[in-house]
C-alpha cells in the first residue's frame, strides 16, 4: 500500500478497494451512499427499504418469520441465512471472505464471521463494553456539583486562564 498523504489519496484508496466490505444490519440507512466511495462495498439487510432501487444492497428473498430481541439477533440471523452465506462465498477470495461491519454485534456474531472467513471491522465486544463502562464513569464524574470532579472545583486566579 502506498503512503496516504492527502484526502485524494484516501478517496483513491477506498474507491480502488477490491476486498469485499459488508455492512450488515436490518436496514441500509446508516451507510447509505458509501458504495459510491468504497469499492466492493455491499449492504446485507433484512428489510429492503428502497424496494430494489438502491444498488449495492443484498436482501435475502426467503425470510423465516421470527421475533428479534436485538440488533445483534437480526445480524446473526442474516449471517446464518443460506442466501447470505452463498452471496458472501460468491465474492470471497479463497479463505478471505472480506470485512464485516455492524451497528451492534456480540460474541456470537464474531464466531459466525470467523466461520464464514469474515473479519470484523471493530474491536471485540468485551473491549467495547469496557470502554463504554469507562465512558459512563467519566460522564458521571463531569456532571455539575460532583465534588470528585476537578472541573467543578473552584478555580483560583492562577488557573482561570486555562
Amino acid at each position: 500500500m502506498n503512503k496516504i498523504t492527502s484526502i485524494a489519496d484516501v478517496r483513491r484508496h477506498f474507491r480502488n478497494n477490491k476486498e469485499p466490505i459488508y455492512f450488515i444490519s436490518a436496514t441500509n440507512f446508516n451507510l447509505l451512499g458509501i458504495g459510491d466511495w468504497v469499492g466492493a462495498f455491499r449492504h446485507i439487510n433484512y428489510i429492503d427499504c428502497f424496494e430494489g432501487k438502491q444498488r449495492n444492497v443484498f436482501v435475502p428473498k426467503q425470510k423465516f418469520p421470527r421475533d428479534f430481541e436485538s440488533i445483534e439477533d437480526i445480524n446473526n440471523y442474516l449471517l446464518e441465512h443460506k442466501e447470505v452465506i452463498d452471496f458472501i462465498q460468491s465474492r470471497a477470495d479463497g479463505e478471505n471472505a472480506g470485512v464485516a461491519s455492524f451497528l451492534m454485534f456480540d460474541e456470537h456474531t464474531e464466531e459466525i464471521c470467523k466461520q464464514l472467513g469474515l473479519r470484523v471491522a471493530f474491536p471485540q465486544p468485551s473491549c467495547v463494553r469496557a470502554w463504554t463502562t469507562r465512558l459512563k464513569q467519566y460522564v458521571s464524574a463531569i456532571k455539575p456539583a460532583c465534588p470528585a470532579c476537578p472541573t467543578c472545583w473552584p478555580r483560583s486566579a492562577a488557573t482561570r486562564s486555562w
